[in-house]
C-alpha cells in the first residue's frame, strides 16, 4: 500500500471571509503537486505558475525508497534536489482536468528525466472541504453539525468552482521504469499554457 502525507498546512484562507476593501480582480494561477512512487525511489514535484506559465515555485526531489525503518541509513536518507522541474498537461475538452501529463526533472548537470502520467482514478478535493460552498474548511456550524453529500464524479460540472480542485491516481512511466502516484491540480483564472483566457473556461480541442 502506497500513501502520502501532506504536511504543507500553514496560513490558509479558511472560515467565513472578513470585511474587505475595494474588489480585486483575481489573477490566474496553476498549482500542481505530484508525489510519485517507484520500486526503489520516490520522486516529488510541486509547481505554482502565474498566468503566463511563469514559474513562481518550482521544486523537484528524488529520494530512495526503503523497505522499512530498519533499512534507513544512520543520519537519514539523502534526497537529491533537482535544479528545476517542468510540467506539461493535456486537458479533457471543456474542462481543466488533466487527461495526461508529463513531468521533467532537471538535474544540476542539465540531465532531464521525463515522467509520463496516465490518470486512472479521480478524487474531488471538495470532499475534504476545499472550495466547498457549505462545508468549507474552518466554517463555523455550531457546537454540533452533521451532514453528508453524495455525488457522481462523472455527472458533476467540472468547471464549477468547488470541482476545480482534484487529485488523480496516475500510472507512471520513465524509460523502462513504471510506478504509481498522485497528480493534484487546481487551475483558476487565465492560464496561457492551458489556453485558458477566462476565470473558469475549459480546454478547447480534441478530448
Amino acid at each position: 500500500c502506497r500513501g502520502t502525507k501532506d504536511r504543507s498546512w500553514g496560513v490558509r484562507n479558511v472560515g467565513e471571509p472578513g470585511p474587505v476593501g475595494a474588489p480585486v480582480v483575481p489573477k490566474g494561477i496553476c498549482f500542481v503537486w505530484a508525489p510519485l512512487f517507484w520500486e526503489d525511489r520516490i520522486t516529488h514535484a510541486i509547481f505554482f505558475d502565474g498566468e503566463q506559465g511563469e514559474p513562481l515555485v518550482r521544486e523537484g526531489i528524488v529520494a530512495p525508497l526503503f523497505a522499512g525503518p530498519e533499512a534507513v541509513p544512520e543520519g537519514g536518507a539523502l534526497d537529491t534536489r533537482m535544479a528545476t522541474a517542468r510540467h506539461r498537461i493535456k486537458y479533457h475538452k471543456g474542462t481543466r482536468l488533466a487527461r495526461s501529463a508529463e513531468l521533467d526533472l532537471v538535474g544540476h548537470d542539465g540531465a532531464v528525466e521525463t515522467i509520463s502520467m496516465e490518470p486512472i482514478l479521480r478524487f474531488q478535493m471538495k470532499g475534504l472541504g476545499y472550495f466547498h460552498p457549505t462545508w468549507g474548511q474552518g466554517m463555523w456550524k455550531g457546537e454540533l453539525a452533521v451532514g453528508h453529500e453524495t455525488f457522481d464524479p462523472r455527472q458533476i460540472d467540472p468547471l464549477a468552482p468547488e470541482n476545480i480542485h482534484v487529485q488523480q491516481v496516475v500510472r507512471l512511466k520513465s524509460g523502462a521504469r513504471e510506478g504509481i502516484g498522485v497528480l493534484e491540480q487546481v487551475c483558476i483564472g487565465p492560464y496561457a499554457p492551458g489556453g485558458f483566457t477566462q476565470f473558469l473556461d475549459g480546454a478547447s480541442g480534441d478530448d
